[in-house]
């Protein structure tokens, strides 16, 4: 694996990442429960894990 391109998955997964916990969190804010803010660290350590992997 090339150095260049394992840096440019990791910025995309870390871009779709950093988009997708803002969402979680919007979401949690509107239903107001702080349980709901707890998923997006989750998923985002989730999606980080998984773009590493790939």
């Amino acid at each position: 694996m090339d150095y260049a391109k394992l840096k440019n998955r990791l910025l995309k997964v870390s871009a779709f990442a950093f988009v997708a916990g803002g969402i979680f969190s919007m979401i949690g804010i509107y239903t107001g429960g702080l349980d709901a803010l707890v998923i997006p660290e989750s998923f985002l350590n989730l999606l980080t894990v998984f773009g590493v992997t790939l």
